[in-house]
C-alpha cells in the first residue's frame, strides 16, 4: 500500500513538472501578450530578439517572461499608449520579468512598469524613456514587496504639465509594502519643475530596502531629493549605495523629511557625493522624525554644505559618519554630530574627477566605522570583504589593504 501511494505521488509530480511548458515568441505565439494569455502557472514565455510594440499584463499568473537575446536586443515599446508592463493582480516572486528593454510608456502612475499590490521579480532589464504624471516614471511599486534587482533605469521623466505629486523619476515606492531595490543602476532620470521630488527614487509611506545601487545624474531641478527622497516612510533602509552627481534645490543626494515621529529611516555605509543644490549639497534632513545615520561618507561640493539639517528633532542621530565639503561646511544647521565617532575630514577619494570614490591608504574614513551598525552588509559595494582590520570603513567601499 505504501509503495502504491509513493508511485502515485511520483506520477503526480511527474505530471505537474511535464505540464510546465515554454511558449516561444514569435514562433508559438505572435506577441508577448498572446503568449501570456496562453500560459499557465509555471510556464515560461521565451521571447526572441526584436521590437514588440505592445502593452502587456501578467494577468495574475506565476510565470517567467524572459528573452533569448537579452535586454539590448529585445524591446517592448509601449508607444505612449499606457504603461508598458502591468503586474497588479497579486502576483508573487514567481512572476518574473527579465531581459527586456521597457520603453516609451506613458501613464499617470508607472510609465514603464506598474506594480500594484503585488510582489514579482523584476531583474536584468533596461527601463528607459518612459513618462508618468503622478509617480514612478520608470517603475511604480505600490502596496507590494517586489524584488527589483540588476536593472538599468535611465532617462525616465515626469510628463510635462503635471503638478505636484509623489514623484519618482526612476522608481516610486509608495504605499505600505517592503520593496527590495537592490543592485540597480539608476541614472539620468528627471522629475522637473517646482514639483520635482525623488528624481532617482521617491519613497512615500513605504518601507523599502534600497541597497547596493548606483544612483547618478538624476535631476529634481527646483525640487527635493535628486538621488533619493524619503518622506512619510514607515521604515526605509538605505544601505551601501553610491549616490553622486544628482541635482536638486535641497538634498541633491538624499532628502529626508518625515513629519511624524513614529516614522523611521536608516542610512548605513552609503557614499553620498553632492551635486548642484542650494541647501545640503549631499544630504538634507528636515521635519520631525526618527532617522539614524551610521558609517556614511557625505561629501559636499566645494563651498557648499555636506549635510544640512533644518528643524529636526533630537530623534535624528549620527554615528561614525564623515561629513565634509572643501571650502564649505561639513555639518550645517541643527545637525549636531556630537561625539559618537563622527568627523569632518576629507575622505581623500582615489580619483574624484573620475568618480572613483574608493578610499586610498591613509583615508580618515578607514577603520573608523561602527561594526554594530544595523543591517551592515557582509560584503562591500564591490562584493569584497566588508570588514578589513579592526573596524568597518565609512562609506560604500572597504579598503582591502592594498591599492585598488
Amino acid at each position: 500500500m505504501r509503495l502504491s501511494l509513493s508511485l502515485l505521488f511520483l506520477l503526480a509530480v511527474s505530471v505537474m513538472v511535464s505540464a510546465s511548458t515554454t511558449i516561444n515568441v514569435p514562433s508559438d505565439q505572435p506577441t508577448i501578450g498572446a503568449a501570456i494569455a496562453a500560459a499557465t502557472n509555471g510556464d515560461t514565455v521565451l521571447v526572441g530578439p526584436g521590437t514588440y510594440k505592445e502593452n502587456i499584463f501578467f494577468m495574475g499568473k506565476s510565470i517567467t517572461v524572459t528573452s533569448t537575446g537579452g535586454a539590448a536586443a529585445t524591446i517592448i515599446d509601449g508607444q505612449q499608449l499606457g504603461t508598458v508592463v502591468t503586474i497588479n493582480q497579486g502576483e508573487g516572486r514567481g512572476a518574473i520579468l527579465s531581459g527586456f528593454t521597457i520603453q516609451n510608456g506613458l501613464a499617470s502612475d508607472g510609465g514603464g512598469i506598474y506594480l500594484g499590490a503585488t510582489s514579482p521579480t523584476i531583474t536584468n532589464n533596461i527601463i528607459q524613456n518612459n513618462m508618468a504624471c503622478s509617480e514612478g516614471a520608470g517603475i511604480d511599486a505600490e502596496f507590494g514587496s517586489p524584488l527589483l534587482r540588476g536593472n538599468i533605469i535611465q532617462n525616465n521623466t515626469q510628463q510635462p504639465g503635471c503638478g505636484q505629486n509623489i514623484g519618482g523619476g526612476g522608481i516610486a515606492a509608495a504605499g505600505e509594502g517592503s520593496p527590495q531595490i537592490v543592485g540597480n543602476i539608476i541614472r539620468n532620470n528627471a522629475w522637473p519643475g517646482s514639483s520635482g521630488s525623488g528624481a532617482g527614487i521617491s519613497v512615500f509611506s513605504s518601507s523599502p530596502l534600497i541597497e547596493d545601487n548606483t544612483i547618478t545624474g538624476n535631476m529634481a531641478v527646483g525640487g527635493t531629493g535628486g538621488g533619493i527622497l524619503v518622506t512619510f516612510s514607515i521604515n526605509a533602509s538605505v544601505v551601501q549605495n553610491v549616490i553622486a552627481g544628482n541635482v536638486a534645490s535641497e538634498g541633491s543626494g538624499i532628502y529626508v523629511a518625515m513629519p511624524f515621529m513614529t516614522n523611521r529611516s536608516l542610512y548605513v555605509n552609503n557614499t553620498i557625493v553632492g551635486g548642484t543644490g542650494q541647501q545640503g549639497s549631499a544630504v538634507w534632513v528636515g521635519g520631525d522624525q526618527t532617522a539614524v545615520f551610521y558609517n556614511n561618507v557625505v561629501y559636499g561640493l566645494s563651498g557648499q554644505d555636506a549635510l544640512s539639517c533644518n528643524g529636526t528633532s533630537a530623534k535624528v542621530q549620527f554615528f561614525n559618519n564623515d561629513a565634509f565639503a572643501p571650502n564649505g561646511t561639513g555639518w550645517q544647521g541643527s545637525c549636531q554630530p556630537g561625539q559618537n565617532g563622527n568627523i569632518s575630514a576629507d575622505p581623500e577619494f582615489v580619483n574624484f574627477n573620475q568618480r572613483n570614490f574608493q578610499l586610498p591608504s591613509g583615508s580618515p574614513a578607514i577603520d573608523t566605522g561602527d561594526n554594530a551598525a544595523p543591517k551592515l552588509p557582509k560584503a562591500d559595494f564591490l562584493r569584497k570583504a566588508r570588514i578589513v582590520g579592526a573596524s568597518v570603513d565609512m562609506g560604500a567601499y572597504e579598503f582591502q589593504g592594498t591599492a585598488e
